[in-house]
């Protein structure tokens, strides 16, 4: 049976967005700060320490509307991304490359609160150790389906 391994994160984050002509580009960065479970013994069934990982995530992201000129309400688009993770700081050991998220998505906006997308996603992850002297990566694909709410909890007045 294999072991939980618990994590707890806190993040910063900063999102740039442009138009270019059709194209929507967003650039997001984000500072994780991770709290990742581990057990200093293998005859432990609980983790004891949690070593505080430090990660830079940056994504670029290009959406293009499939009808008019601009993704807008009842508007079908098509998006690619590109996500790579940096570990950085005196816990970060062997992946310093932490990973790669690649994906292409075909989406739709029913109105300014809800949209969904689907496609496929590439990760490479690479593993915090070594077999043979070498870096062990991981390549998954895989399929994705987002579901994004944008709620306004905001009081608006009534004129």
């Amino acid at each position: 049976m294999g072991k939980d391994f618990t994590e707890h994160r806190l993040f910063q984050m900063a999102t740039i967005t442009d138009k270019v002509g059709i194209p929507d580009l967003s650039h997001r960065f984000m500072l994780e700060q991770r709290w990742v479970g581990r057990y200093s013994t293998t005859n432990l069934n609980k983790e004891d320490e949690f070593p505080l990982l430090n990660r830079f995530r940056y994504m670029f992201r290009c959406q293009v509307p499939l009808k008019g000129t601009e993704v807008k309400d009842k508007t079908p688009y098509v998006a690619i991304y590109d996500e790579i993770f940096i570990g950085f700081g005196k816990n970060v050991n062997e992946n310093i490359f932490d990973q790669n998220r690649l994906g292409i998505l075909l989406g739709y906006r029913f109105n300014s609160s809800v949209r969904i997308e689907a496609g496929y996603l590439n990760q490479i992850v690479q593993l915090g150790r070594e077999v043979n002297s070498r870096n062990v990566f991981q390549y998954n694909n895989g399929l994705i389906l987002n579901a994004n709410f944008n709620i306004d909890l905001s009081k608006k007045t009534i004129q």
